[in-house]
């Protein structure tokens, strides 16, 4: 997957700690969720290699608190970013079609879940 140069329509956030990304595609793994908006999001993962590309669904887990699941979602870009010795991977998805529920549930998540707004 090529590297897409950065084009936002929607604010983003960072997310507070311990806040983990479920994918259909990938079922057994949670991913650390580094950044996300009411559009999309991006998650860190360990390896070399890039994940499939196959659109899918997506948990958001924040501790026991909160939980907005089977989010649908495409893959925007994967890319290789510097972390020491071992290699990680920025995965960023766009969420697709979501129900008004789902946009209901991911603005307060937004609101109450995430740290800080990102420049």
């Amino acid at each position: 997957m090529e590297q897409v140069r950065e084009q936002r329509k929607n604010r983003r956030f960072r997310t507070r700690e311990r806040t983990l990304a479920r994918i259909s595609t990938v079922p057994d793994a949670l991913f650390h969720i580094v950044d996300i908006s009411s559009g999309g999001l991006a998650f860190r993962y360990l390896g070399q290699n890039e994940l499939d590309d196959l659109p899918g669904e997506l948990d958001i887990l924040f501790s026991d608190k909160f939980t907005l699941g089977k989010l649908p979602v495409e893959a925007i870009s994967d890319c290789a970013i510097s972390y020491g010795y071992i290699p990680m991977r920025r995965r960023s998805l766009h969420f697709t079609e979501l129900t008004p529920w789902q946009k209901a549930e991911l603005k307060h998540f937004l609101m109450k879940c995430t740290s800080s707004e990102l420049q």
